[in-house]
């Protein structure tokens, strides 16, 4: 890829300290100090495994840039210490996007508009080609959630396509686990009841990124999966009522989740944010969340806000319906899209039984970059 980069300032002295560069539409200055940290020259970084040769700590804070030039899809700037830092333009281009995002909370994400329609469909055989396998993940990636047809409908199926991101992430509910309704539920997920849309493992620090459930078999009336954009929903809260985001964003609630061999008391806010202010991880699990950790005064106000975010999520508008047949997955950010499902009947015969496992979101993104390097 030829990323463009124009040079819009040369200083002919050494007291310059700072570079003028644009990229499209965009200006952007760039510090000799960041110049020099950024470097992926021999002599900075190991061309083999890329780590770093350059303490960050010890670089000349009275750097000064002396000149520069682009070649070769590298940008080159001379240094007053007589170095000279090198930066691919194409992983410019994008590290000055990202930096340029903090405002747009739902920076790179295509959000729904509504309901968001029907979900992106691939088939199983489409994912061993690389240019497949990027389109889904790049899908997930911006969309939240997409569909597999023609996968086995066993453990081995479900396995099949998570080994095509990395490796399964265990959890209390073990590598993988089976969720199959029964006429004697122990909890709401085997029963028939619908489910409200949800958020997995709320009460972990990071919870699982990836969620992919396979249809085994699906011999009944009803079970839809019901899913909803938590990101779509927080930017509706955001841009009509921004106080009421700021409470959800910055107000933590407690996740108390006690079992006879596990025990996690979990504490975040219900919208996170990462540190640039772009949306991280939804937590939504009203069977499980405790309580808020609010002052009196603000108790009031976050009520209100948090049954205005219940309105929304619980709203049909927002929500996107998939009535899963075996041999069908579905993966889906658990950072980002709320899960749940609608009832069914058993009745005398019937039978609804779904594969599932978690993923890293990380390793979603790893892949995709390995995978892009094929197309």
């Amino acid at each position: 890829m030829t990323v463009g980069i124009t040079i819009l300032d040369r200083p002919a002295g050494h007291d310059d300290q700072t570079l003028t560069i644009r990229i499209g539409d965009a200006e952007h200055q760039l510090h000799a100090v960041w110049l020099r940290d950024a470097c992926v020259c021999a002599a900075c970084r190991n061309p083999a495994t890329n780590e770093r040769l350059v303490d960050s700590a010890q670089i000349p804070l009275d750097l000064g840039v002396v000149a520069a030039n682009v070649e070769q899809g590298h940008l080159r700037v001379e240094l007053t210490d007589g170095h000279t830092a090198i930066c691919e333009t194409v992983w410019l281009r994008r590290h000055l996007a990202d930096v340029g995002e903090a405002s747009d909370p739902a920076a790179g994400r295509l959000l729904w508009d509504g309901g968001g329609g029907a979900l992106s469909t691939f088939a199983r055989t489409d994912l061993d080609d690389p240019a497949g396998l990027v389109a889904w993940l790049d899908t997930i990636t911006e969309r939240g959630a997409a569909v597999v047809t023609g996968v086995d409908p066993s453990d081995d199926g479900l396995r099949s396509v998570a080994r095509l991101i990395g490796d399964i992430r265990a959890t209390n509910y073990g590598v993988t686990w089976r969720i199959e309704a029964t006429i004697e539920p122990v909890s709401a997920v085997d029963s028939e009841r619908g489910l409200l849309v949800h958020t997995d493992l709320p009460y972990r620090d990071v919870a699982p990124g990836l969620q992919l459930l396979l249809a085994g078999v699906v011999d009944v009336a009803g079970g839809a999966s019901t899913l909803v954009d938590g990101y779509a929903v927080a930017e509706q809260i955001r841009t009509a009522d921004p106080a009421a985001w700021r409470l959800l964003t910055a107000t933590e609630f407690s996740y108390p989740f006690v079992r006879d061999d596990v025990e996690f008391h979990g504490r975040a806010p219900l919208i996170g944010l990462r540190p640039d202010g772009t949306y991280f991880q939804i937590r939504r699990a009203p069977d499980l969340a405790g309580s808020p950790f609010v002052d009196a005064a603000d108790v009031a106000d976050l009520y209100r806000a948090l049954r205005r975010w219940t309105d929304l999520i619980d709203h049909p508008d927002n929500e996107v319906q998939v009535a899963l047949r075996p041999g069908e997955l579905l993966a889906f950010d658990n950072h980002r899209v709320l899960h749940g499902r609608t009832p069914f009947a058993l009745g005398s015969s019937g039978r609804r039984l779904l594969h599932g496992c978690y993923l890293d979101i990380e390793d979603l993104r790893s892949r995709r970059a390995v995978a892009a390097r094929s197309t």
